[in-house]
């Protein structure tokens, strides 16, 4: 699927019927709203699949949800959203597994913007930004288990992760991302940490990894390199 574009949503597929996607290319599709390779309203599942180049002008650079989305072993690159999730806006139901995102970019959260519930797990991160959330911008629940963020910035605050709701992280790394402030993970609701590293991350204010504004909880088996909570 390859420069196709539309008026509002989806640039190449917008679904409204139970879908499955395996071994496609999505690349250089826009629509002016949401969902600039694909928008969906159904249920759907993605596999072996890549996103590339894609753009929204609000929501979503290649894919707004608005359903149930599964996505196994897929890549996102270099997709662009004007306002949330340079890749993929959420506002219902998400999982992911083992699947890459990189150099997505959009005004929050470089690669994901939620406002549903959303599991993710064995994902890579690499090179997104944003003004708040180099990665996520967070309004609702997720689940983060066996993942990388790895040189993702911001240019205001949460170098990784902006969050506002909830965030549980479990084994993940959070390596050389970079923030105004905050340059792994900004919190203002609740944060759970399990068994993850922080390391070589920095903050052009000199702050810590983790801006805490809300409630956080750390297990010690945590590495967290110039660590501390700040209120």
């Amino acid at each position: 699927f390859k420069s196709n574009s539309a008026e509002g949503e989806g640039g190449a597929i917008d679904s409204s019927s139970q879908t499955e996607i395996r071994d496609c290319l999505f690349d250089a599709n826009v629509s002016s709203i949401k969902g600039g390779a694909l928008n969906v309203r159904a249920k759907t599942e993605l596999i072996e699949s890549t996103f590339k180049d894609n753009s929204a002008g609000e929501l979503g650079g290649a894919i707004h949800n608005s359903a149930q989305l599964k996505i196994t072993d897929c890549e996102f690159r270099m997709n662009v959203s004007t306002k949330c999730g340079g890749a993929v806006s959420n506002k219902k139901g998400i999982d992911i597994s083992e699947s890459k995102f990189i150099s997505n970019r959009a005004e929050n959260g470089g690669a994901i913007s939620n406002s549903g519930f959303f599991n993710l797990s064995g994902c890579v991160f690499n090179d997104n930004n944003s003004k708040r959330g180099g990665v996520l911008y967070n309004g609702n629940q997720f689940n983060i288990a066996d993942s990388s963020f790895d040189g993702n910035w911001a240019s205001e605050c949460g170098g990784a992760i902006f969050n506002g709701d909830t965030v549980k992280i479990d084994n993940s790394l959070f390596v050389s991302n970079h923030s105004d402030t905050a340059s792994a993970i900004y919190n203002s609701y609740w944060l759970e940490l399990f068994n993850s590293r922080f390391e070589k991350n920095y903050a052009s204010d000199s702050s810590e990894p983790i801006i805490n504004e809300g409630k956080v909880f750390v297990r010690k088996d945590n590495f967290i390199e110039r660590y501390s909570i700040e209120k």
